[in-house]
């Protein structure tokens, strides 16, 4: 708690004063069994979650700098969790070590970067800062088994989309989501076209057998998304420029405002409701 000491102990009446004092100090203590770190409400430096054993539960909305996962869940069944936290930096999950974590009712101020696998994302905010709202994989690392429930991503940004699906990420899922990129304000009343809510790079196929052993597509379901206007600008709502090669997206019962795909990409689409063209962005209908 903000009234804390950095030697706590930990007690309600001698708290930590910083999350990373009470992380450590948790950690010291259970070092083979879960243990979760409660914090307070209000304003705190970053928190690097570090060792893989400790939850972390916020009490009415605790405001972290930044946010970082950087080990696998250890000596938990599951996930680490991450609960009623606001990140008003960058949250990571690291690409080097961090995985296996749930985040649930988090507000991410300046963005979520999911670099490591398992990681599960619901009933969160997230909201572009110079970049995506979430980004998903470096395309480089490959990652699998990302899910991304009943959460909103917003964004104001004519270079980034609110989504970011780079390529080698495997069992991806958005179910329920509100996907927004409405462009900034250039004038008063007077917005600039967005770019992609959604762009997803994914580049080999994943539609078995030419996919990966045992890929399936990247599924949208469930989801409304709102990108620019049809034929109000180049980028669709929903981009997926490289993916020539073969399926790799499922994109189906979404609301779109917008365009859905590049020129001739076929995917599967099925029971959309599309405010503009699908899978074709500039010649009409082409259905894959």
């Amino acid at each position: 708690a903000t009234n804390g000491t950095p030697g706590g102990p930990g007690t309600i009446d001698r708290p930590f004063d910083i999350p990373q004092n009470g992380y450590n100090a948790a950690a010291a203590k259970y070092t083979n069994e879960p243990a979760t770190v409660v914090i307070a409400a209000g304003r705190y430096p970053a928190l690097n979650m570090n060792k893989g054993n400790i939850h972390v539960l916020g009490f009415d909305r605790p405001q972290l700098s930044f946010l970082t996962v950087s080990a696998p869940s250890a000596f938990i069944l599951g996930k680490q969790r991450v609960e009623n936290i606001i990140a008003s930096g960058v949250a990571v999950v690291a690409v080097d070590s961090g995985s296996d974590v749930k985040f649930n009712n988090c507000r991410f101020q300046a963005g979520l970067q999911i670099l490591g696998p398992r990681v599960e994302v619901m009933n969160c905010f997230a909201r572009g800062s110079d970049g995506p709202a979430i980004t998903v994989g470096n395309g480089a690392s490959p990652i699998e088994e990302i899910s991304i429930y009943n959460s909103s991503m917003f964004n104001k940004d004519p270079a980034n989309p609110s989504l970011l699906v780079n390529d080698l990420v495997y069992y991806f899922e958005v179910i329920g989501c509100e996907i927004v990129n409405f462009g900034p304000e250039i004038l008063p009343g007077v917005f600039a076209p967005p770019f992609a809510a959604i762009q997803d790079l994914q580049i080999s196929p994943l539609s078995p057998p030419a996919g990966p052993a045992g890929q399936v597509p990247h599924l949208y379901a469930h989801n409304v998304i709102h990108g620019a206007e049809h034929a109000s600008s180049p980028n669709p709502a929903v981009f997926d420029p490289a993916t020539l090669a073969g399926y790799t997206i499922c994109f189906v019962n979404n609301t779109v405002w917008g365009d859905v795909g590049a020129n001739s990409n076929v995917q599967f689409h099925a029971n959309n409701t599309v405010y503009g063209d699908i899978n074709n962005t500039g010649l009409g209908m082409i259905w894959g």
